[in-house]
């Protein structure tokens, strides 16, 4: 008897362990940290158990069974029967790791159904005691870490070290969240035999971090311990070269990076440098951490360990950067169609991003792509693609697994998520970042051409019959002159005289104030003049597409009509100007869709001598306006879009045209708002000499001058900072929903017509329709629905109208006619 406690010290010590363990565990209590510290405690013996090799006969195997079998019937009526489950769960795990760990994807299938059945047996009305099918990944990864021990070192364990501390706190936080324990029968039974989805999800990273814990510590002990025996011939049957890798190690590694990067996002999203983490851990973040462990799991298993780590960490951070960067300039976060403004990248970052930076980032990639190149073949071979074909089955149960709880409707409103038609940073704040591009990209083709159901040549056919009942404007004949008509969208032009508490020592816009007609409601708040340009030329509306979808981007891929067009069909020339790269926005192709015959941009112009601050001045602007304007006798239609005054503005201007006084914002705001108001006082005094010049001019002429959007004041970058100081909004914590955040100035004037006041406030897209009554051409008749939809809503707003309206049969109209002239087949076009 001693010579058998002898041999087996180990295995007796550890057996005892976990039975007393197990006792404590039998006992009621009702502090669930208390669970989860046993729990852990647990686990970890179950791990050494597995990386000792306790060692059982075949006669032992046999004895322990039988009793443990005969007294389970005696104690089901108790917690202690769970004892029996025990005893029984070591025998079971010895006798089948024997059986099959020739297999070196053993662990893998099972420690995959182990926490698959996690998900799963929420669902199952069966009392399933989860100790034998949950433990054993844990015994595993036991068994096999002895193999990788024996090649470990001090640097793999020093990291262990560190990572336990980190794990330790994020379960703590998470057993918080909701009582993942059966009342009574303790933490060998997870309390997860209930509809509920929270317990459910608490309990799976429960389960993970626990065990995750609990292996950490139990591999320090064996490496300190020295308890490290020779490998001998059942050591050689593990396929050694795959188990020398610490597992134990990886997948600390990936689950505190995959916490630290769904950590990273939220504070992007809450625009804080960081937050107390301890106030992280919810159902929303658990939900986040979880769509980052599928596809963490999914790249893993299509291209290897490497690549595949390599690809998730390095896409998981251009993801958080490129949310950082849409957040903080345009107040929205990134959406999966803003993958179109790619290009387009480096010409938004170079405006803001510090010049340092940029440098920095030119070497640190040239620097890569030289280490790319010298070590390119060890590169390769480490970086090689290697799918893993039963990781991918496995993968795919995990991930079915998860999208069946992210589509369960009821379950996302159990936790207080869900999709909705409205998209934008309030619903990525509710989501999540991760979550809610799971949700964007899971109907993506909706978001971006939703086909209505009604959509026919018929139905289109009947739209322009119902139109045609319109009262006919007056259209010029052929031997009428023609006026020529001048469309300027101001860059971020908006009165500042609207804010309280800040006054100018001059009218900075006696000009437009003097010709101004009535007020724009722009579809963007800071950014986005795109946008703003594609309702204004198409007469078609944002409304209808999601927050964020750029149409000129996303959308704009063939000839698609605009008043560009019907000028042209006016016989007009048709010119477009905007004083910056051609290819942003994509406006030297969607120019030439719209029928601009001409387009003038950045290289139209002196760059060296005709900017003011850092873009081409609103005077210069005028310049080329007026130049073509003189040039030939055709009648012109020209669109201008200034740049002059697009932020940042904070010390833009070297001398100030304006200088402003308050006593409610610092220094700082104040050079803001200073710069801003000096490049508004220029685009009024440029705006003056326009129509001066164009008073004694031989052709009658039209202008229209409007604000593309409200501008950002904040410095270094941010949106608010003075209309905060300065109490702008009603409701700062609902300022996408505020109707003073997208209102802009419209000023219209004529030398040879007065121009009446457009009220009430507008569309962008409603202006197009009074450009072309005003101008007398002829136009096609679908443009008259804008009539229709001013009669109940002189403007269509994602963050401002209902989405009830679209059952209106005005509305409906109006959205199978820009169905039709975007993605349909253009029946309006060949009407």
């Amino acid at each position: 008897m001693l010579r058998y406690i002898r041999k087996n010290i180990n295995t007796i010590l550890i057996i005892s362990l976990l039975v007393g363990a197990s006792l404590l565990n039998v006992s009621q209590y009702n502090d669930v940290l208390t669970g989860v510290y046993l729990l852990v405690v647990e686990m970890g013996i179950v791990f050494c158990l597995g990386i000792l090799k306790a060692s059982i006969n075949i006669k032992s195997v046999l004895i322990i069974s039988i009793i443990n079998l005969a007294f389970i019937n005696f104690n089901i009526r108790s917690n202690a029967y769970l004892l029996n489950v025990l005893f029984l769960s070591c025998v079971a795990w010895y006798v089948l790791t024997r059986l099959l760990i020739k297999n070196k994807y053993i662990f893998l299938i099972l420690y995959v159904i182990g926490v698959s059945g996690i998900f799963l047996l929420d669902k199952a009305w069966i009392d399933l005691d989860l100790f034998v099918v949950l433990f054993y990944p844990i015994y595993l990864v036991g068994y096999m870490s002895r193999e990788s021990s024996t090649y470990g070192n001090l640097k793999q364990d020093l990291l262990i070290g560190i990572s336990i501390p980190i794990n330790a706190f994020i379960l703590d936080k998470i057993s918080r969240l909701e009582d993942v324990f059966s009342s009574g029968k303790g933490v060998l039974v997870l309390n997860i035999l209930t509809n509920d989805v929270k317990t459910s999800l608490v309990a799976l990273f429960v389960y993970i971090y626990s065990a995750i814990v609990a292996m950490s510590v139990g591999y320090l002990l064996y490496r300190l311990l020295g308890v490290i025996v020779k490998r001998g011939k059942q050591a050689s049957s593990l396929h050694s070269r795959t188990f020398r890798k610490n597992v134990v190690l990886n997948l600390n590694t990936t689950l505190i990076l995959i916490t630290l990067i769904a950590y990273s996002g939220d504070c992007i999203l809450k625009n804080q440098l960081i937050y107390d983490i301890a106030k992280f851990f919810d159902m929303r973040q658990l939900i986040n951490m979880l769509v980052l462990i599928v596809i963490n799991m999914l790249l893993i298993s299509l291209i290897g360990a490497n690549l595949g780590r390599l690809l998730f960490y390095f896409f998981s951070c251009a993801f958080l950067i490129a949310n950082f960067i849409k957040l903080k300039y345009f107040d929205e976060p990134f959406y999966p169609w803003d993958i179109y403004l790619i290009k387009d990248a480096y010409m938004i970052g170079a405006r803001y991003i510090d010049y340092r930076i940029m440098i920095f980032m030119a070497i640190a990639i040239v620097l890569s792509l030289l280490i790319i190149i010298k070590f390119r073949k060890k590169i390769m071979l480490l970086f090689m693609p290697k799918p893993d074909f039963v990781m991918i089955m496995l993968s795919v149960i995990v991930t079915g697994c998860s999208i069946y709880y992210l589509s369960y409707t009821k379950s996302l409103v159990d936790l207080g998520l869900g999709k909705s038609w409205y998209i934008g940073k309030q619903d990525t704040l509710q989501n999540g970042i991760f979550l809610e591009n799971y949700f964007l990209m899971s109907d993506y083709k909706n978001y971006l051409a939703d086909k209505p159901e009604e959509y026919s040549k018929e139905k289109i056919d009947n739209i322009v019959n119902k139109l045609n009942n319109h009262k006919e404007v007056e259209v010029l004949s052929d031997i009428d002159t023609k006026p020529n008509v001048v469309l300027i969208m101001s860059e971020s032009f908006w009165d500042p005289t609207r804010l309280n508490g800040v006054k100018f020592d001059k009218d900075i816009m006696g000009n437009i104030r003097a010709n101004e007609k009535g007020n724009i409601l722009s579809p963007v708040f800071g950014g986005g003049t795109a946008n703003v340009e594609f309702e204004a030329l198409t007469g078609l509306s944002n409304y209808f597409t999601s927050p964020g979808v750029m149409p000129y981007n996303v959308y704009l891929r063939r000839t698609t009509p605009s008043i560009a067009t019907v000028f042209d069909r006016n016989d007009y020339e048709t010119i477009a100007i905007h004083p910056n790269d051609g290819t942003f926005y994509n406006r030297d192709k969607v120019y030439k869709y719209f029928g601009f015959k001409k387009f003038i941009d950045i290289e139209g112009f002196d760059k060296n001598n005709d900017c003011k601050g850092t873009n081409v001045s609103d005077d210069k602007l005028v310049d080329k306006i007026l130049k073509q304007l003189n040039d030939g006798d055709r009648p012109k239609f020209i669109f201008a879009v200034t740049m002059q005054n697009h932020d940042p503005y904070y010390k833009e201007y070297d001398k100030l045209e304006v200088n402003t006084y308050s006593d409610k914002l610092n220094e700082t705001e104040l050079s803001v708002i200073s710069n801003y108001a000096s490049g508004i006082y220029d685009a009024d005094q440029a705006f003056g000499r326009l129509i001066s010049s164009l008073k004694e001019c031989g052709r009658p002429t039209l202008v229209y001058y409007f604000g593309d959007h409200l501008p950002r004041l904040g410095s270094p970058a941010g949106n608010y900072d003075v209309y905060n100081a300065l109490n702008y909004f009603k409701d700062k914590e609902r300022i996408e929903a505020d109707i003073n955040s997208y209102t802009t100035p419209l000023a219209a004037w004529s030398n040879y017509k007065s121009i009446s006041n457009i009220e009430p406030i507008i569309s962008p897209a409603q202006l197009s329709l009074h450009i072309l009554k005003e101008s007398k051409v002829s136009y096609p008749v679908y443009f008259n629905i804008l009539d229709e939809v001013r009669k109940t809503h002189p403007y269509l707003q994602n963050h401002i109208n209902s989405r009830n309206i679209q059952n209106e049969e005005a509305v409906k109209d109006y959205k199978l006619i820009q169905y039709d002239l975007l993605f349909g087949d253009q029946y309006l076009s060949k009407n």
